[in-house]
């Protein structure tokens, strides 16, 4: 048959010796490192490893050491933004924000640890004890306000979130109407059916679902039907950019 053209590209980390390292072991984590930023930067690039990347790391591993001990000895919190109806300044929902404040170093930022709980395996640990703990505080609310929790695609590829969503909600006695789970448009880059039948699962049990970041860089309005939302949050950077015709 006809030849297929096959396009090969390469992400590169770079280290050398001495400045780099000596022994085999050295440069060849250096250049790991090295390639972990590029990949983060922009794939086809390539980056040499400086001294910070070796730092970063350390510091990222305790931070993972610490996170894991934070789950463990109650150090995670939720704080809740409210969602307020502009006509009547009703409070209609709250969006449950993860906090953590360390013992010794005090609050650490979500755009710290957040990437830390992703790369450590940890998201669906954490992501289950936010589900269960916000629809227990949600159950007490003296309103019937709507709870909004975020959920990352690494939960919702699993086959354990429906289930969890059930417990949590039949724990505290919280009505599935109630709770809104948001998601991100990048749950649909793999094309995956387990996803798509586990947001159909939660739809069917009555949790509203709600897409996340509209604009960011994947937008398609082909991704609306595929979920059945119940609300589009449109990223405030892609109002901007149409508004002044960006």
């Amino acid at each position: 048959g006809a030849a297929t053209p096959i396009n090969i590209g390469a992400t590169i980390g770079i280290a050398f010796s001495p400045d780099h390292g000596i022994s085999q072991e050295e440069l060849t984590r250096n250049a790991d490192l090295a390639l972990y930023r590029a990949k983060n930067a922009q794939r086809g690039s390539f980056q040499f490893f400086l001294a910070e990347m070796a730092e970063q790391a350390i510091e990222a591993r305790r931070l993972e050491s610490d996170v894991r001990a934070a789950l463990e000895d109650g150090q995670l919190s939720l704080a809740y933004q409210p969602i307020v109806n502009a006509d009547t300044h009703q409070v209609i929902g709250r969006e449950a924000l993860l906090r953590w404040m360390h013992p010794q170093r005090g609050a650490i930022p979500p755009e710290v640890f957040i990437p830390v709980i992703e790369d450590a395996g940890l998201i669906g640990a954490v992501g289950e004890w936010v589900l269960r703990e916000a629809c227990r505080e949600a159950a007490g609310w003296g309103d019937e306000a709507r709870i909004a929790v975020n959920v990352s695609a690494a939960q919702i590829a699993g086959a354990s979130l429906v289930g969890t969503v059930v417990n949590a909600l039949a724990t505290s006695g919280l009505a599935a109407e109630r709770l809104e789970l948001e998601v991100t448009e990048s749950i649909f880059l793999a094309k995956d059916e387990v996803t798509l039948d586990s947001l159909a699962r939660l739809r069917a049990i009555g949790v509203r679902l709600v897409l996340d970041d509209f604009g960011m860089g994947y937008s398609s309005f082909g991704y609306l039907g595929r979920g059945s939302f119940s609300k589009i949050k449109i990223d405030r950077s892609f109002v901007s950019a149409a508004c002044h015709g960006g």
